[in-house]
């Protein structure tokens, strides 16, 4: 099969309403959804979204455009194969190589008629999923996970580190009232406290079975999340501090985490992945697999990712295409009782609607 065409669409994710991390409120987000076309008329999908708070606006328009010109350059008229990714060296170069990868590996897979997952493992049809909320007020915040736990999530996932260390206590009470005990508890702080805040307040946390708290420091601080995993009596997990396979190497050499939460757009590939969670385990370390707040295109890609690991990987944090205005797919990704299964179509099995993709456009295609 010869690549005929790569081309791509920006387009503004917006959220159904604001969504409150301790980084701030995010109203929308810049994407790239990416298609590559076969002689055959097959076409594979992609999605390249670099992190926000990296660059915007002109910058990262630039940055990534660039990269898929590259990648235009070397593909386009060349057979289809799986293509050899660099360590990225930068998050619009992670992101684009992700988009890439994942179109390619679309196309093979729908061209071999099996769902993308197969090309990365022995892939199970399901993958249980964690429910999201931001930070909100007890009340609320406790309401959404009441809804989470009766439409049968196994975990939630709670956003904390905006306010005082008291108030975030009072917001975790409530969600595990909310909840009850059965259902699973995790924090994100999204890298906001210091590492005595972080000392101070897991203890506080403790009792309400936290599963484990995500990014409490900043991330790239080796020795702040050493010491917090320490001293602090919680379950850690690491996050934005794992944006290069060495950083992972050196976080599981340093005995800093609990739990790895792997993102394919920002480590730059769903093989890349797979190769890093196996390390991870190797070491008795937990793997959860999670989106980046993409739509539904690079979603399903870490969905097949989640699904080609084993069995007894912890729930994954995939259920986050509902905090969107619009998906951008046809059909949503099926999600029942937490649990996310694989579309019933070969490759990654969705197809992104031309309608809406128009009406989310921030500029035109490219040439």
């Amino acid at each position: 099969m010869i690549i005929t065409a790569l081309h791509w669409q920006a387009v503004s994710l917006r959220f159904a309403r604001p969504f409150a991390t301790s980084r701030g409120r995010m109203r929308d987000s810049r994407s790239w959804i990416v298609t590559i076309e076969t002689a055959e008329g097959i076409r594979g999908y992609g999605e390249a979204m670099p992190r926000c708070e990296v660059a915007s606006g002109d910058r990262l328009t630039s940055a990534v455009e660039d990269e898929l010109l590259a990648w235009r350059r070397r593909l386009v008229g060349h057979p289809l194969a799986i293509p050899d990714l660099p360590v990225p060296r930068s998050p619009s170069e992670a992101a684009v190589s992700f988009a890439i990868e994942t179109a390619v590996l679309d196309a093979l897979a729908q061209h071999q008629g099996v769902p993308l997952a197969a090309l990365l493992g022995e892939p199970r049809p399901a993958v249980p999923v964690n429910a999201t909320i931001g930070s909100s007020e007890p009340e609320d915040a406790a309401r959404e996970a009441a809804q989470a736990a009766a439409a049968g999530f196994p975990a939630v996932k709670l956003k904390v580190g905006d306010r005082p260390l008291t108030a975030d206590v009072a917001r975790v009470a409530a969600v595990r009232e909310a909840i009850g005990p059965a259902v699973a508890l995790r924090l994100d702080a999204n890298g906001a406290w210091r590492p005595d805040e972080a000392v101070a307040i897991l203890p506080a946390l403790a009792p309400y079975q936290i599963d484990y708290v995500e990014q409490p420091v900043r991330p790239g601080r080796l020795a702040e999340l050493v010491w917090v995993r320490k001293e602090g009596g919680i379950p850690i997990a690491a996050d934005e501090s794992i944006t290069s396979p060495a950083q992972l190497v050196a976080l599981l050499a340093a005995e800093a985490v609990d739990v790895v939460v792997l993102k394919p757009m920002a480590l730059g590939g769903l093989r890349r992945c797979v190769a890093l969670a196996q390390l991870a385990r190797t070491v008795g370390v937990r793997v959860v697999i999670t989106s980046s707040l993409e739509s539904g295109v690079g979603t399903a890609a870490a969905l097949h990712l989640a699904a080609a690991l084993p069995a007894d990987t912890p729930p994954c944090g995939l259920a986050t295409t509902g905090l969107l205005e619009h998906d951008l797919l046809t059909v949503p990704l099926p999600l029942d009782r937490g649990v996310m299964t694989l579309p019933d179509r070969p490759g990654l099995g969705v197809q992104p609607d031309a309608r809406v993709l128009a009406r989310y456009r921030v500029r035109k295609d490219a040439p």
